[in-house]
C-alpha cells in the first residue's frame, strides 16, 4: 500500500536509473503541497463538501456484494479480456470521453447488478498530477475519490457521458478529504477500481483465469474487492485483488460479468440490451427451498412451490449472476391458479420457459433473494420495504451520537489504552463513545495518509516506534491496541 510514493514514482525512478531523465533536483512536489494547502482554505473546500453531500443524498447505504461464508483465503485473480483497446478508443473519441471513463462505468454497472442497486458506491484513484511539472515528480499524489454513479436504464451513450461528467466533477471536488466523507456518509474503501494503463507487467496473463491465493489466512488487503485494469498489447487485462470475504468462484463470476458488460457498452444502444447473464437458471426441482423458513409468500407452501421454476432477475428482467441479489420470480401452473385473482401487474410473460405448458407466465414476488452454493434461495429483503437504507443509516447515526442510547462503546481499562483511543479519536475526529473493540477504523477514515499521521502521534504521545504500514494493517480498535502494546 502506498505511503510516500505512488505507482508512477516507480516508473520515474527506473527512468532516472537508466538515464532517461536528467533534470535537476525536483521541487515540484512543494508546489503541489502549496496548492493543496491553499485549496483547503478556499471556496473549493466547502463546495466540495456540498457536492458530495448532494451526490450521496439519494444513494443507498448498500455498497458491497454479499460475502461468501467459510473463506480462509483471499487472493489475486487475472484474466485477459480480449483485443478490445481499439474499440474502446474509438468509442471514447466519438463521445469525447476517456477510455478510463468507459472502464470505470463498466465496473459501476457490474457492481450494480450484484447488489441490486442502481446507484452503487465505490472509490477510484485520481493520480493527482494535474499541475505542470509533476509528470516526472517523485512522491505520493494519488487521491481516493468516492463516487455514486446512476446505472438506471437509458441510452448507453448518455450513460457514458453522464458518468464521465460525474467522474470529472468528483475529481475536481476531491479537495475535500476522503477521511471526512467516510465519517459523514458511511463510506469506506472496501470496493475500489483503478485503470493503471501500463504501470503493471501483465504480459503473462491469458484468457484463462489465473488465481493466486494468499499464502496465509486473514492476510490484509487494500479492499475487499479491488478491480484493476491494465493495457496489454492490443487488449486489456482485468485483475481483482480480493479479501477472504469472497471466494474465487464469486470473483470469477464478477470478472466474467464485467467482461460482458464492457463489450455490451460498446455494442448496444440501451443498457437494458446488455446480455450480461453468465449462469443458467436454477433447474426445476421437487421443491424450491427458501430460507429463512419463516419467509414464505402469502398463499404459498411447499405444495404450491413443487415443480416451480425460480428466476432471480434485475429490473429489466435479466438473469443476475449466480450469487448476486435480485428479485425472485416464480413460474408454475399451480402458482397461476393460486394467484389467478391477484393483481395482473404482478404477472409477466415468461421469456425463459414460456413455450412450456404451465410456465407461460411468471409471478413477481417482490422478494430480494440470492442463490446459495447448494441451490437454496436465501431471502435478503423486500423491494417494497418501507424502511429505506438511508433511514436505517440515520437511525444508526442517532444511536451513535446519543449518550443514553449508545451502550456498546469501548471503555479503556488502562492509561495506555486511554491514550491510544485519544490518539485515534483526535486524528479521525470521532468520539470515544462511537468506538468498540471491533470497530472498523476504515469506516471512520483510516487510510494510508491518516496511518502516517497516526504513526507520528503514537511515536510522539506514547514514545513507541510504529510504522505506518503496521497501522494500516490493523483495521480495528482491538488490533491497534494489541499493536501498540506489542511495541511498548
Amino acid at each position: 500500500h502506498h505511503i510516500i510514493s505512488d505507482a508512477t514514482t516507480r516508473t520515474i525512478i527506473n527512468k532516472e536509473l537508466e538515464g532517461e531523465i536528467t533534470n535537476n533536483i525536483d521541487l515540484n512536489f512543494i508546489k503541489k503541497a502549496n496548492q493543496e494547502l491553499k485549496e483547503r482554505y478556499s471556496e473549493k473546500y466547502e463546495s466540495g463538501r456540498i457536492y458530495y453531500e448532494k451526490m450521496f443524498a439519494d444513494s443507498k447505504n448498500i455498497i458491497e456484494p454479499i460475502g461468501d461464508i467459510n473463506n480462509k483465503y483471499g487472493g489475486l485473480a487475472f484474466v485477459y479480456l480480449g483485443d478490445i483497446k481499439e474499440k474502446l478508443i474509438s468509442t471514447a473519441n466519438r463521445l469525447s470521453i476517456t477510455v478510463n471513463h468507459i472502464l470505470t462505468s463498466a465496473f459501476a454497472y457490474t457492481l450494480s447488478r450484484f447488489i441490486n442497486n442502481n446507484k452503487p458506491r465505490f472509490t477510484f484513484a485520481n493520480h493527482g498530477r494535474n499541475l505542470d511539472g509533476l509528470d516526472n515528480a517523485i512522491g505520493m499524489f494519488v487521491r481516493t475519490v468516492p463516487i455514486a454513479l446512476d446505472t438506471s436504464d437509458r441510452l448507453v451513450d448518455i450513460y457514458l457521458k453522464e458518468s464521465s461528467k460525474q467522474m470529472l466533477n468528483s475529481m475536481e471536488n476531491s479537495v475535500y478529504p476522503f477521511r471526512l466523507l467516510a465519517n459523514q456518509h458511511h463510506l469506506n474503501q472496501n470496493i475500489m477500481f483503478e485503470y493503471n494503463t501500463n504501470l503493471n507487467d501483465v504480459d503473462f496473463v491469458t484468457k484463462r483465469f489465473l488465481i493466486i491465493k494468499d499464502n496465509k489466512k486473514d492476510m490484509p488487503h487494500i479492499a475487499n474487492l479491488f478491480g484493476i485494469v491494465n493495457n496489454s498489447g492490443k487488449g486489456i487485462t482485468f485483475t481483482v485483488d480480493y479479501s477472504n470475504k469472497y471466494n474465487k468462484t464469486t470473483i470469477i463470476r464478477f470478472m466474467k460479468t464485467y467482461q460482458k458488460v464492457l463489450y455490451g457498452l460498446i455494442s448496444n444502444d440501451y443498457l437494458r440490451d446488455i446480455n450480461y447473464s453468465i449462469d443458467v437458471k436454477l433447474k426445476t426441482s421437487k421443491s424450491t427451498n427458501i430460507i429463512p423458513k419463516e419467509i414464505v409468500l402469502k398463499g404459498l407452501n411447499n405444495e404450491n412451490l413443487k415443480y416451480a421454476k425460480a428466476y432471480i432477475l434485475d429490473k429489466e428482467h435479466r438473469l443476475v449472476p449466480y450469487g448476486a441479489v435480485g428479485e425472485l420470480y416464480l413460474s408454475s401452473s399451480k402458482l397461476s391458479k393460486v394467484f389467478s385473482k391477484g393483481n395482473k401487474e404482478f404477472f409477466f410473460k415468461n421469456p425463459f420457459d414460456g413455450n412450456k405448458l404451465g410456465y407461460e407466465r411468471m409471478y413477481k414476488t417482490g422478494d430480494l433473494v440470492r442463490y446459495l452454493p447448494n441451490g437454496t434461495l436465501a431471502f435478503v429483503g423486500r423491494i417494497d420495504s418501507k424502511i429505506s437504507n438511508r433511514r436505517i443509516a440515520k437511525l444508526q447515526d442517532k444511536i451513535k451520537n446519543n449518550d443514553n442510547l449508545y451502550s456498546n462503546h469501548y471503555t479503556p481499562v488502562s492509561e495506555l489504552e486511554k491514550k491510544i483511543v485519544e490518539c485515534i479519536c483526535k486524528l479521525l475526529n470521532i468520539k470515544t463513545k462511537n468506538l468498540n473493540l471491533n470497530s472498523d477504523l476504515r469506516n471512520f477514515g483510516l487510510d494510508s495518509l491518516t496511518a502516517l499521521r497516526l504513526s507520528y502521534l503514537y511515536n510522539k504521545e506514547l514514545n513507541v516506534d510504529i510504522r505506518a504500514i503496521d497501522i494500516i494493517n490493523c483495521t480495528t480498535l482491538k488490533t491497534q491496541i494489541l499493536l501498540v502494546k506489542k511495541m511498548s
